[in-house]
């Protein structure tokens, strides 16, 4: 089954062939009301907003964690393609094309429109969603002029703090509401995808450069350099993810948020103060699912995947290792790199761990 990818804080991407992203859900950052503290499964799609996460399961059904004052965890039965979260609330495309909203309803960001959808993003109190025939539909709040949508086709929205993104047909971008921080001031070019954080925006141009624009602060919009495959943003920080499957964070990082884990992931989303992502299930292609895989350091990916034994990075497990680990022999802090093993001591298991995984780097 062929599914749309969300990538979201309050915003959405659609990317196509979702059975290539799934794997579980792997959270970092804070955590006060348990909102990265995922499930265990298989999962196609994450999304997340301010203390809660959400994703959709290997079979299409939604699971919720995190806070649930207002109900936005109170996920309904049914068969997802797409899922959004708002500060508040939450909401999914069904697999009929239509959509269902839960949690708080203040503004009216819960009454969802009757019709066939094919995206949703969640802002602060506002919602909104492209329809089939392209077209936005926007509910809920409209104190900054955020839900009055703009005429013409689009593929995909996102939704910040008082503002919306819109990416269009032919890849232009165009914002409406909040611009107070400038967030609104979308740049010229073609691009492939947008997301939307508190006051600010970012969008992944054709060539895999990301560009920001809004709110400054906490460096939120100060994107690195290279070419990624998607873009998520939080309140205060940006998420890019690499082609290689590597993770840069930018931003505020109060919580932890931008201290993304290693491992081959291939979906991002971002919260307030938190990140989700989710992580494959076979990041060698071997066929072997990366439970089962060893793994030395215990950080739940495969050793074939990170090559721990190249404490000198150049590529190679060899005698320049052998030398580093024999140079740090003993007690080591928890900072010392030559402890790949993390027993808290450098010494002969390293040194075999070394000789057993002898030769270039695979993964």
């Amino acid at each position: 089954m062929i599914r749309s990818i969300l990538i979201t804080t309050c915003t959405a991407l659609v990317l196509q062939n979702a059975e290539a992203q799934q794997g579980f859900v792997t959270c970092w950052g804070l955590n006060n009301e348990g909102q990265c503290d995922p499930p265990t499964g298989t999962f196609t799609q994450v999304a997340a907003c301010n203390y809660h996460s959400l994703g959709i399961q290997e079979d299409g059904t939604i699971k919720c964690w995190g806070w649930n004052r207002d109900g936005q965890c109170d996920a309904p039965a049914g068969v997802f393609t797409e899922i959004a979260a708002g500060w508040y609330h939450s909401l999914g495309v069904r697999e009929d094309s239509t959509l269902a909203c839960w949690g708080w309803n203040n503004e009216g960001q819960c009454n969802a429109p009757s019709g066939a959808f094919t995206q949703v993003a969640g802002g602060l109190f506002h919602s909104l969603g492209v329809r089939t025939d392209g077209t936005i539909a926007c509910w809920g709040s409209n104190a900054y002029g955020q839900s009055n949508a703009p005429n013409g086709v689009f593929r995909q929205v996102a939704g910040g703090y008082g503002h919306s993104v819109g990416l269009r047909q032919d890849g232009t971008i165009t914002c409406w509401g909040l611009n107070n921080e400038g967030q609104c001031d979308a740049p010229e070019g073609i691009f492939t995808e947008v997301s939307a954080g508190d006051f600010h925006s970012i969008g992944l141009r054709k060539d895999g450069t990301i560009a920001c624009w809004g709110l400054n602060t906490s460096g939120e919009c100060d994107a690195p350099d290279g070419v990624f495959t998607q873009v998520a943003a939080g309140l205060r920080h940006s998420i890019g993810l690499r082609e290689d499957g590597t993770i840069e964070c930018w931003g505020t990082n109060t919580s932890g948020e931008c201290d993304a884990p290693d491992g081959n992931i291939t979906q991002i989303a971002g919260g307030n103060g938190h990140t989700v992502a989710i992580m494959n299930n076979d990041c060698d292609d071997d066929g072997v699912e990366d439970s089962l895989e060893p793994d030395a350091n215990q950080n739940q990916v495969p050793d074939d995947c990170e090559c721990i034994g190249d404490v000198v990075q150049n590529g190679n497990v060899g005698f320049e290792d052998i030398l580093a680990v024999i140079n740090t022999w003993g007690e080591c802090s928890d900072l010392c790199p030559t402890d790949f093993i993390k027993d808290g001591t450098v010494g002969f298991a390293e040194v075999l761990y070394i000789l057993n995984t002898w030769g270039p780097c695979s993964g």
